[in-house]
């Protein structure tokens, strides 16, 4: 089981996982991005430029690659639980959670787990509390509770903590499903 940050670790490349991403500001996801190479980046410049030059844009160069999204300093979000799943034993559908970090996960494919909790959609997913726009844009159906097999085991993976200073009482029977119930299955 993984919490947060620990839920980013778990989908490196080098630990694999967890069959998912963290997604840069604008979507982009954060790992599979490719790297130019020495030599590649030395060949192109080597060539000469036959595109006829065009108009600079200062705002569109300055702006960063792999930029994380907006923090979320602390609201209140919709998530709509899968009641099907083990984990979301004993909810009815839907609940609340608190958001306090800039961690967006890009769900989980059919193939590869499911995606037991999503963040609602973008005009139902800000409860309560403070988040700017493009991150309460991104986040909308984006991965909260993620699960996947692996071998005879589970991979359970939390994108905020669910437990975070015993704000979120009702968070504490999902937290308690992965605990109690991932061994079992």
């Amino acid at each position: 089981m993984a919490i947060g940050n620990a839920t980013q670790w778990l989908t490196g490349e080098k630990v694999g996982l967890l069959d998912t991403s963290r997604e840069f500001r604008g979507g982009k996801p954060e790992k599979g991005v490719s790297r130019p190479d020495s030599e590649g980046e030395s060949a192109k410049t080597s060539e000469p430029s036959q595109a006829p030059p065009q108009s600079f844009d200062l705002d569109k160069t300055i702006q960063p690659e792999k930029e994380l999204p907006a923090n979320t300093p602390g609201a209140i979000m919709r998530v709509s639980l899968d009641t099907e799943h083990w984990l979301a034993f004993g909810y009815d559908g839907d609940t609340q959670v608190l958001v306090k970090s800039r961690n967006i996960f890009t769900p989980i494919k059919l193939d590869k787990g499911r995606n037991v909790g999503l963040y609602m959609e973008e005009d139902k997913v800000l409860l309560s509390g403070f988040t700017w726009q493009d991150a309460q844009k991104q986040m909308a159906q984006k991965a909260y509770l993620m699960h996947q097999a692996h071998g005879r085991g589970h991979v359970v993976a939390f994108a905020e903590d669910p437990n975070y200073r015993a704000f979120c009482d009702g968070l504490n029977l999902v937290f308690l499903n992965a605990v109690f119930f991932g061994p079992a299955h």
